[in-house]
């Protein structure tokens, strides 16, 4: 697996995080505006609206719980070779793009750098991470 690509799966996972979260926001908006039966009348239709919505949330809240364990851990690694760069702008590049998310003009701007210039130290950034990550496969 390529640099980029190692990269890349950290911001994917970080996405599906975003997403769901939002996810267990939008059920907890549904669930509040759920009316919940109190006449003690026993019902015919199964579980309540509620009572879905309360499991949905419970799952959902489970699954974010688990992708985000996975996503600190593997960003944890991360830091931990973006670390071993001799660059620190090759480390911040990396950092700001795929570790915090952050548009191509953010760390363009951030950095006092040409679009250009960002893109090239992008490029040396990803070849030495895919050296480091070379070089951890063979030694572990």
């Amino acid at each position: 697996m390529t640099a980029k690509e190692y990269l890349q799966t950290i911001k994917e996972r970080r996405e599906r995080t975003k997403i769901l979260m939002e996810e267990i926001e939008q059920l907890r908006t549904d669930a509040e505006s759920v009316s919940i039966n109190l006449d003690g009348m026993p019902r015919n239709n199964g579980q309540s609206s509620f009572e879905k919505l309360a499991i949905e949330l419970a799952e959902a809240e489970s699954k974010l719980t688990e992708e985000m364990s996975g996503l600190w851990s593997e960003v944890m690694k991360a830091h931990s070779l973006i670390g071993q760069m001799s660059s620190s702008q090759r480390q911040q590049i990396l950092t700001k793009r795929y570790l915090k998310g952050q548009r191509w003009e953010e760390i363009a701007y951030e950095m006092h750098f040409s679009w250009q210039h960002c893109f090239r130290v992008h490029g040396l950034a990803l070849s030495e991470l895919d050296k480091i990550l070379e070089k951890e496969e063979r030694d572990g």
